[in-house]
């Protein structure tokens, strides 16, 4: 694994197969994956959600849902490509609602099998600077994703608008999501399912993502001492909070903190 302090993006693992016969069938635990075909026939599951993709997709892995896919039938295969890396340029693709929850046919006018390519190869052979270019790469092909659904994910309906807005501040911690269900007119249970289904993910994966993100900024711009961060931001005990920072960002608090001397 890759680890550069100069980037907020760790990549993984990424690879082209082309004539794939996988089957994975996994929660993916504090990482995410971009996943391409070309060509061939798959069938994914988010959960109980079916997907049957044929010719020209991307779809996505991310934590929360078990995510299945393998070959549409026995005997078939895929052209595959994917790129697999978790760190916090996340949490901006998460906010801003680039980061497709599923399956998305790709786009036209644009070669994505040379893109992908281009992106693994940077990602992992070509230094620091091509780390940072593939990061642009990648960031630039989750863009055309975005433009192609029409940006449906970046015009959030009013009532998303809102309980975005509350989870994103950290004055609003501890959360009661039956006040938050209650405020714009829905149960809670009615709440959690179209939060998921409107961005791909929990409610409360949401709040955490922004939770770590409080917790980076006062990592580095303030000296409290991380048992207090963790108390101020709703963490149970600074051990919880250290594993939860760790899962998502890839370094543990203290390790973070010391890379502002850097």
């Amino acid at each position: 694994m890759l680890t550069m302090s100069a980037i907020d993006l760790v990549f993984l693992h990424g690879s082209h197969t082309s004539q794939c016969v996988a089957t994975v069938d996994k929660h993916f635990d504090g990482y995410y994956v971009l996943q391409y075909m070309h060509s061939g026939a798959i069938t994914v599951f988010y959960g109980q959600q079916r997907y049957d993709l044929r010719g020209k997709w991307f779809w996505t892995d991310f934590p929360g849902p078990r995510i299945r896919f393998h070959p549409a039938e026995e005997g078939g295969s895929w052209d595959h490509r994917y790129i697999a890396f978790r760190g916090r340029h996340l949490e901006r693709w998460l906010a801003e609602g680039i980061w497709p929850a599923g399956p998305i046919p790709a786009p036209t006018g644009r070669n994505y099998d040379q893109v992908m390519d281009e992106v693994i190869h940077l990602a992992f052979s070509a230094g620091r600077l091509g780390r940072l270019r593939a990061v642009n790469l990648l960031e630039s092909v989750l863009l055309d994703l975005a433009e192609h659904r029409g940006h449906r994910k970046l015009q959030r309906a009013e009532w998303l608008q809102r309980i975005l807005a509350v989870l994103s501040d950290p004055a609003a911690w501890p959360y009661d999501y039956d006040a938050l269900a209650a405020d714009v007119g829905m149960g809670t249970s009615t709440l959690r399912r179209r939060f998921r289904r409107e961005m791909g993910f929990p409610m409360h994966h949401f709040a955490l993502q922004q939770r770590i993100a409080s917790a980076r900024t006062m990592l580095l711009e303030t000296d409290a001492p991380i048992k207090i961060i963790a108390k101020r931001l709703g963490f149970r005990d600074v051990y919880f909070f250290t594993r939860q920072f760790k899962q998502i960002t890839g370094l543990s608090p203290g390790t973070f903190r010391k890379s502002r001397e850097m």
